[in-house]
């Protein structure tokens, strides 16, 4: 099972958190945003066929007020820090996805940025 099925099971079952869709590469993604999608984008930093720096960016071309967290295997202060320069609400370790996820759509949802306590200073 990859991790983003794993993860759609995780938020399936937080109250008041629907998954409405889901994309398995960057491409089918921005597709989906750029028909119309409402919500809160979860996206891989190293996903497939686009850079993440650079979907995020293309997403908040297409849609600037759309929320996007960032899911990352990086720890560096670098990722993170692009992440937010282009556009990104939220930036959640993988390894820690399975806990911090459903606080960070959360506090996305209520305009509050979100960082992944690892990465917290």
């Amino acid at each position: 099972m990859t991790i983003r099925k794993v993860l759609k099971n995780v938020l399936k079952s937080v109250d008041k958190i629907i998954v409405v869709a889901e994309a398995g590469d960057a491409l089918t993604a921005m597709k989906i945003i750029e028909e119309g999608f409402e919500g809160i984008v979860v996206i891989d930093i190293n996903s497939t066929n686009l850079d993440g720096i650079k979907t995020i960016r293309q997403i908040k071309r297409i849609r600037p007020a759309l929320p996007v967290i960032v899911i990352s295997f990086q720890s560096d202060m670098r990722y993170m820090q692009e992440s937010f320069k282009a556009g990104a609400s939220g930036f959640v370790l993988k390894e820690r996805a399975y806990e911090d996820l459903p606080e960070a759509i959360r506090s996305v949802a209520d305009q509050t940025n979100y960082i992944s306590i690892d990465l917290v200073p």
